[in-house]
């Protein structure tokens, strides 16, 4: 139940919802949908809007990564809820609506305790691999005191992540396509469209023989393209670390984004193919802009790494808890904002969490992905 009063006056709300809700998992969509219609209800009561007047607009904020306050198994679920179990606003059961990911803007750090302060608690130097002396990168200590730092203070570890500003931002992209009716804005990173089991000769620098063909909804792009980075831009990508070994990479973390369920049964991490592999295209050049995709631009690949004979039931994509910058130990390095792997190329938003059952080697669409999460 929700016993929340809704804003005096204005045409509009977010919601940025507590973490605890996670326990409810998929459930939590009849009760997001709910209360926007008890919000809207109250607002045409106190306003004297129609019956039918829906101009009443509410965003969502989905949980940021590492806030799942123990309950990391249902995250992929309670964030497909937050959209009415339809996997993106707005949708039939919750019109006039938008969303703002954050899966990718969870606190960069793991806590107060790792190497983002200038010094430790007792004074000397914690800076690490960022030299004596220096400030790391979303520093857990804002070096001034008077309000001009660029971060705020870390508050009870990752429950609270830093990174508000690019929340805000993508909520107000949303805002202005879908409320303001800005059809040039793009308000949604690349949205699951289908897929297909496609057994082939390897992909340079994989050596599988089974990928998977993973298709976006194009017209939603609108003119931007959809791009999985380079392990180079970030190591987004790398299942199996081949670079500097030591303190900073962890056995064990989460191992990729891009999951596949083998047999109805277990579900294991797989490599994304770059973009910049699978067409050829210098990863420097995609990145400075002087290499480009096609407008529109809506597949990627992934190496299922896998035996040939293994029956692909399923796929999903960011579903756990924190699943960004796969084994990084973010005691020691963080994890910047926006270091997901696949998003848009222009407009820097981040795949829409996705999963979905693989049959006969296809994805079969669906209009609610909640049918596929049942059945996995």
């Amino acid at each position: 139940m929700f016993e929340c009063e809704p804003p005096p006056g204005g045409a509009g709300v977010g919601w940025n919802p507590h973490a605890c809700g996670a326990t409810a998992a998929a459930g939590y969509g009849c009760q997001l949908s709910t209360m926007v219609r008890a919000w809207r209800d109250l607002w045409r009561a106190s306003n004297g809007a129609h019956d039918d007047d829906d101009d009443f607009a509410v965003g969502v904020v989905q949980l940021a990564g590492g806030t799942s306050e123990g309950h990391a198994e249902n995250m992929g679920a309670f964030r497909l809820a937050q959209t009415a179990n339809y996997g993106m606003l707005p949708n039939a059961a919750m019109p006039r609506t938008f969303l703002a990911q954050a899966y990718d803007a969870g606190e960069p750090w793991q806590d107060e305790s790792s190497k983002c302060a200038a010094t430790t608690r007792g004074g000397s130097s914690a800076a690490g691999a960022f030299g004596a002396g220096a400030s790391p990168p979303w520093a857990c200590v804002p070096s001034a005191g008077d309000g001009t730092s660029a971060f705020t203070p870390m508050f009870m570890g990752s429950i609270h992540p830093r990174p508000k500003r690019v929340v805000g931002e993508r909520l107000a992209a949303a805002a202005r396509a879908v409320v303001y009716g800005d059809e040039a804005q793009i308000y949604t990173g690349p949205v699951l469209a289908g897929c297909k089991v496609v057994h082939a000769a390897h992909h340079s620098p994989f050596s599988s023989s089974v990928w998977i063909d993973i298709a976006f909804n194009a017209s939603l792009l609108r003119g931007d393209a959809v791009v999985a980075w380079h392990a180079e831009q970030g190591g987004a990508n790398a299942l199996t670390w081949t670079g500097p070994s030591g303190q900073f990479f962890a056995p064990g973390e989460y191992d990729s984004p891009m999951e596949v369920q083998l047999n109805n049964d277990s579900w294991v991490g797989v490599q994304i193919l770059a973009t910049a592999d699978r067409e050829n295209i210098d990863p420097a050049a995609l990145v400075a802009g002087t290499a480009t995709l096609p407008p529109n631009y809506n597949v990627i690949t992934v190496s299922a790494g896998i035996d040939a004979s293994a029956n692909i039931t399923g796929i999903r994509w960011a579903w756990g808890d924190n699943p960004c910058c796969p084994r990084l130990s973010r005691s020691m390095v963080p994890c910047p904002v926006n270091s997901c792997g696949i998003g848009t190329v222009n407009s820097s938003l981040p795949a829409v969490p996705f999963v979905a059952r693989i049959v006969g080697g296809r994805c079969p669409t669906s209009p609610n992905p909640i049918d596929a999460h049942r059945a996995l």
